[in-house]
């Protein structure tokens, strides 16, 4: 009988090509994980899409790595871990240079590690970058408002303190006039636009 032909080999991207789609699947169930506030879910998949990006050759775009980390930086900042948060603020500018929303992560993180001085200096070097960047100029607000304003931040943790004391007390009213207060003297990064802030980039 004639010899079979050998079946033909794959096209020589197509694995490329289901990995970066993979990779996409991954960042799209992060996005859709942090829009419901589920930010440990979230932060799962990004971190997952991340080691799924240092195995390809040749790697991802920089635009994508930087939006990967960008994002993780945001739900890192939400869960409290700034540290983490910096670091992937970092690499989203080392993968973007120039980016806004990497610099605004950047300084958030500094800003909630109490480093002012350095939060500052990075807003305004975005700014330098990002001439009318809305999201900067918010944040370099707050953090001159608490370099300048600590009278506003004891106000606001005192409004805070009264605003618990009526809560326990079943004084419902009370406590959300008093909370309220709180959040007018308090430095607020988190209540943007919903395309700025923490929210996941492109």
């Amino acid at each position: 009988p004639a010899a079979q032909a050998a079946p033909a080999a794959p096209a020589a991207g197509a694995g490329a090509d289901a990995a970066l789609r993979q990779l996409e699947e991954l960042k799209l169930r992060g996005d859709v994980a942090f829009r419901a506030a589920d930010y440990a879910q979230a932060e799962r998949s990004y971190s997952s899409a991340l080691a799924r990006a240092s195995e390809l050759e040749p790697p991802p775009a920089g635009a994508l790595l930087a939006s990967l980390h960008s994002n993780r930086s945001a739900c890192r900042a939400h869960l409290r871990r700034h540290a983490e948060a910096l670091h992937d603020g970092r690499e989203a500018l080392r993968h973007r240079p120039g980016w806004a929303r990497a610099h605004s992560r950047i300084g958030f993180a500094l800003y909630s590690l109490g480093e002012l001085t350095e939060a500052r200096a990075q807003y305004e070097l975005g700014l330098r970058e990002n001439t009318g960047s809305a999201e900067l100029q918010e944040g370099l607000a707050a953090v001159l408002r608490s370099e300048g304003g600590g009278t506003s931040g004891a106000h606001a943790a005192a409004a805070k303190e009264a605003g618990n004391a009526h809560f326990k007390a079943g004084e419902w009213s009370l406590a959300l006039r008093k909370y309220d207060e709180a959040l007018s003297h308090a430095p607020c990064m988190f209540c943007t636009h919903p395309q700025q802030g923490l929210m996941p980039g492109p």
